[in-house]
């Protein structure tokens, strides 16, 4: 009884160490491809909430005071780009986190000087439907102004 316990005890720890090992190798293959390959593009024009520069002002109804009240909205906040690598042109949302930076990106991204951007190919893959996407405001980086110039 006792020598099986143990062949089961030792079969459990393997079983348990295999497991581990797996998504330790998974999470390292995940983090180089999330790392290294990026997806290039110079934008084209963007749009939203967040380019204009101000909030919007939105009534609703039921408020404590007067049967109105003023709510400021999220930034909205979309571009469009076209991709370095095919040529082909494509629109999406960019999210707002919780420590966003939306407003930075649209400070910073200028369709007429055609800024460069970059999103890891998966990110842009994950929610790519023909071509239009969403990505998450931490997962878009600037890289400077288009390399063929204006």
């Amino acid at each position: 009884m006792r020598k099986s316990i143990k062949v089961v005890a030792v079969l459990a720890a393997v079983g348990v160490i295999c497991i581990i090992t797996g998504v330790i190798t998974v999470l390292v293959v995940r983090f180089n491809v999330t790392q290294c390959e990026m997806i290039y593009g110079v934008v084209l024009e963007e749009s939203g909430t967040a380019v204009e520069k101000r909030s919007e002002i939105e009534r609703s109804e039921g408020a404590t005071f007067g049967n109105d009240s003023v709510r400021v909205a999220d930034h909205i906040y979309a571009i469009r780009f076209r991709r370095e690598d095919d040529g082909k042109i494509y629109t999406f949302q960019v999210l707002k986190l919780r420590y966003s930076k939306i407003d930075a990106l649209a400070l910073g991204i200028k369709p007429e000087e055609e800024t460069r951007i970059g999103i890891r190919k998966w990110n842009f893959n994950d929610y790519l439907i023909g071509f239009v996407g969403r990505v998450n405001d931490d997962e878009i980086g600037i890289f400077g102004p288009s390399p063929e110039g204006k």
